[in-house]
């Protein structure tokens, strides 16, 4: 007797089971989706935006974002007197990955008729050789008025998205280096030959 009903207890958890799966299975899809949801709705994005740079040639971000799987963007200020040597650091960086998928853009701020002629000194003698843009109103107003000190810096992949945390403050190359190989693995497709080539 007491084994019937000891079967008969099993075969009812059972059934339980077999009718609660499909509830909680379709609940943790449901929670799964709404994770997703969340994730992508904090996909933060650069903007695309002309600009002139400070060779008085006329672009856009998105022109330059397209160029490489990943873009460093550095965002500095001629008052900056740190910027100066990290802007050096990054030449070196940008000469180092030239052709592996990965680029540098400067953007500097605060640029006008005065001081335009000063910024593109400072960034020649830095060997700064990457696009330095010069920050325009409407950068400032959707990006940049969120970060008020110098330098700041981000990474951003060909679609224009700021992946990761904003670093703000100077790094010295060993940081750069980390920052470029874990972002980089993180959005290369290798759609061309080189653009994996990090390393």
């Amino acid at each position: 007797m007491r084994a019937k009903l000891l079967i008969a207890v099993m075969l009812a958890a059972l059934l339980l089971t077999a009718c609660q799966s499909p509830a909680g299975n379709q609940e943790k899809t449901e929670e799964k989706e709404a994770a997703t949801a969340r994730t992508e709705e904090k996909k933060e994005v650069f903007g695309n935006y002309a600009a002139d740079a400070l060779n008085g040639i006329k672009t856009n971000t998105n022109t330059i974002f397209d160029q490489a799987e990943l873009t460093v963007v550095y965002i500095w200020d001629v008052s900056c007197a740190s910027c100066k040597e990290e802007m050096e650091t990054l030449g070196d960086i940008g000469r180092e990955y030239a052709g592996k998928g990965v680029q540098i853009l400067g953007i500097a701020r605060g640029i006008n008729a005065d001081n335009e002629e000063e910024a593109a000194a400072v960034s020649a003698a830095a060997s700064a050789d990457y696009v330095q843009l010069i920050a325009t109103e409407e950068m400032e107003d959707n990006v940049l008025h969120k970060y008020s000190e110098a330098p700041v810096a981000m990474m951003v992949g060909r679609d224009g998205e700021i992946l990761g945390d904003v670093v703000a403050g100077t790094k010295d190359s060993a940081y750069w280096n980390s920052k470029v190989e874990k972002y980089h693995s993180k959005v290369c497709v290798n759609d061309h030959p080189a653009d994996c080539g990090v390393g």
